[in-house]
């Protein structure tokens, strides 16, 4: 990645207790050297009360959606860093229509999310201090409410990162990746947090002599191990492949890595889960050379480790941006992102795939754009306490435009989305390329 303003931003939604607590994300990379690292304590921990909590009902059992995203833009050269805010939701039910209770954090933002435990979670985003000066922070609510938290600040070395991720551990310790694009070769970071609020961590880093690129994410396998996705790109030819990283441990002090499709602009945006079966599924955009021409593919890997029998399949052949992939009950794949037209016209569509590795599939209209009025911006998909899909994205509402939205899907049927309860979760204040994440809690 070559600046933050061309970065893709996270808004995170998570399905949750009421109000419950949440884990939002931001990884950042490290300069350190290659190969595994020692343990490494952390600058700081203290601990914090917000200054507004609302109300929460630790006895409610119900997992409602809960929503985190970028308000106001960060120091992208046009703006002061003090702008930067981020908002977080905790809905009131569950298509988020009432009841919801929302919170600031001043100069954070990029954030993601995932639990740590059920009804609690972490917040991991960065923290502006000055236009050349942010931090990795790591907020751990103590309690549903997230009334106190213990919040952990990295060293200055966690900077200039590109595109990042988060999953969670079967202890429910972090596991973060990011890639460090100023880096000369560039670098992905695995850093394996030792305690919940990461005082202490291990650090890995696999080197390469191409870039990397928008693309990256991370999922525990069937055998506890990470699983990761991410993209080279050859400066020379443009060309760039989509590989896998499934470490052989868990601290990911060995791993193994394979190519699973190749080509120019091949593998942008990819998002990962990992099948009942142990394999990943892996949804991302095949650019080509134009910006309408962007197909969107979904590789269903042969074995763990995506060496071998990998399935491709071309979902859509043009005008599909940023995919976002989860498994619904049955354990098939179901993808958001958005469509934009020949006129340009941006909207927000879901495809339920029939089988695993999604050789049938049907397509369904979940919020239709119109002339001045986009909608479906940089979705994020998940199943809600229901099984049905929920979906949170940007896009415009009357009288309020650049907003986040947010969709339940309410066919009955648990992979279809022809029906929908749609929500005003709040200011988007502007798309820049921003997208979404969406996780549910079913522990």
């Amino acid at each position: 990645m070559i600046s933050f303003t061309s970065m893709q931003n996270k808004l995170a939604v998570l399905v949750l207790g009421t109000c419950g607590i949440f884990l939002v994300a931001f990884f950042l990379a490290s300069s350190i050297a290659i190969s595994s690292l020692p343990t490494v304590a952390a600058v700081t921990i203290s601990t914090v009360s917000p200054s507004s909590v609302g109300l929460v009902n630790e006895q409610n059992s119900d997992i409602y959606p809960f929503i985190a995203h970028r308000v106001r833009p960060h120091c992208d050269g046009s703006s002061d860093c003090s702008d930067g805010i981020m908002a977080y939701t905790a809905c009131g039910n569950s298509d988020c229509s009432s009841g919801n209770i929302t919170q600031t954090v001043q100069h954070g933002g990029w954030p993601s999310v995932e639990f740590y435990d059920r009804g609690k979670a972490l917040m991991l985003y960065d923290k502006w201090l000055s236009e050349t000066d942010y931090r990795l922070v790591l907020q751990r609510c103590l309690d549903k409410a997230c009334s106190t938290s213990n919040l952990t600040t990295f060293p200055s070395d966690y900077q200039d990162i590109g595109d990042h991720a988060l999953t969670v551990g079967s202890d429910n310790l972090p596991f973060i990746v990011s890639d460090q694009y100023t880096q000369n070769p560039s670098m992905l970071t695995i850093i394996r947090c030792r305690d919940l609020d990461c005082t202490q961590y291990r650090v890995t880093n696999y080197q390469t002599d191409l870039i990397i690129d928008y693309g990256l994410d991370i999922a525990i396998g069937s055998d506890g191990f990470p699983t990761i996705s991410f993209v080279e790109r050859d400066a020379a030819t443009s060309n760039s492949t989509l590989r896998v990283l499934k470490c052989l441990n868990y601290a990911c002090s060995n791993w193994q890595v394979n190519s699973v499709d190749s080509g120019q602009g091949v593998g942008r945006y990819s998002t990962l889960v990992i099948q009942p079966n142990g394999n990943p599924l892996i949804v991302y955009n095949d650019m080509e050379s134009t910006w309408s021409a962007w197909k969107i593919k979904l590789a269903s890997c042969g074995n763990p480790f995506c060496s071998a029998d990998n399935v491709i399949t071309t979902l859509l052949p043009q005008n599909g941006h940023n995919p976002d992939i989860t498994l619904s009950a049955a354990g098939l794949p179901i993808i958001a992102y958005t469509k934009v037209d020949t006129s340009n016209i941006n909207s927000l569509e879901l495809i339920n795939c029939s089988t695993s590795n999604c050789s049938s599939w049907t397509t369904d209209i979940v919020d239709q754009g119109g002339w001045g009025v986009a909608k479906g911006i940089n979705p994020n998909v998940s199943i809600g306490q229901d099984g049905s899909p929920v979906i949170a994205y940007m896009g415009d509402y009357p009288g309020m435009p650049s907003s986040v939205l947010f969709a339940k899907c309410i066919d009955g049927n648990i992979s279809s989305c022809s029906q929908s309860v749609k929500s005003l979760i709040g200011d988007a204040y502007y798309y820049d390329n921003y997208g979404v994440a969406v996780s549910v809690d079913a522990s």
